[in-house]
């Protein structure tokens, strides 16, 4: 690896992320909030490598090593989006895109498939054709990546992911102001109490896995031993809520998930 004091250049195998981190300009790319990144790769510097790029435009990360494992952080977690690698161990990028099209719980997030080695016209075809959104060349440079990625998020966006101001029943949550309501009350939450009832409003409904709440609100890799942070802070979240607390359900061994 070699960086620089103005360029950061990473080279590994057949990654090549040519990334002007001093001079990335956030805001010119319109930063997604609260917008989870799930990245497979089986080479761990790869997804650091990308990883550190993604976070310095705004996104959180969400890391697989390889397919079935990233298709299970997808049935439990719902990234809002999956770049991965075309060559995986034990299954390619194209099965990969149609396991998880051919499942209800996974069809709707959007997959970017990154290749360094399968690059002919015939290849970006086939993984277009198997329910990939892009497909990438490598080497790919860092903001391209970040571009392509928000004009990938723009056609699945939402309007309850666009919203800075979100309502379920009487319970009222401004994004931008950061602030919370219940029947006009003002509910005073710290800093990542308000990212997990962000999370748990955004996708309500969804059981959310322990991991993925580490990893999305934390920024911590997974470790079952720090989940009891996550349980911690879900619990004085429920008590603040009132009978709104009651809604953030514990799905025994699966995961919680915000029930109204």
């Amino acid at each position: 690896m070699h960086i620089t004091m103005k360029y950061a250049t990473y080279t590994y195998r057949s990654l090549l992320i040519y990334s002007p981190y001093r001079n990335f300009n956030h805001s010119s790319c319109g930063v997604f909030m609260d917008v989870t990144v799930l990245i497979v790769d089986d080479e761990e510097l790869v997804r650091q490598t990308v990883s550190e790029l993604l976070s310095e435009a705004g996104f959180k990360i969400a890391q697989a090593k390889d397919a079935d494992e990233a298709i299970l952080i997808a049935q439990q977690a719902s990234p809002n989006l999956i770049l991965a690698d075309v060559k995986l161990k034990g299954m390619d990028g194209f099965v990969f895109c149609r396991q998880l099209k051919a499942d209800q719980r996974t069809a709707a997030i959007p997959i970017i498939l990154l290749s360094g080695t399968m690059v002919d016209t015939e290849d970006q075809i086939n993984g277009l054709a198997n329910g990939a959104d892009d497909y990438l060349l490598k080497p790919v440079e860092g903001k391209l990546l970040v571009a392509r990625i928000q004009a990938v998020l723009r056609r699945y966006t939402t309007p309850v992911e666009q919203a800075e101001w979100l309502k379920a029943e009487d319970l009222i949550l401004d994004v931008k102001a950061w602030t919370v309501t219940v029947k006009g009350k003002a509910v005073y939450l710290t800093h990542k109490e308000f990212d997990l009832l962000l999370k748990f409003i955004r996708r309500r409904g969804h059981v959310l896995h322990p991991s993925f709440l580490l990893e999305s609100v934390w920024g911590q890799a997974k470790d079952a031993d720090d989940f009891r942070t996550v349980r911690v802070h879900i619990s004085s979240l429920r008590k603040k809520l009132g009978e709104y607390g009651n809604k953030i359900i514990n799905i025994q061994g699966v995961g919680y998930k915000f029930d109204i």
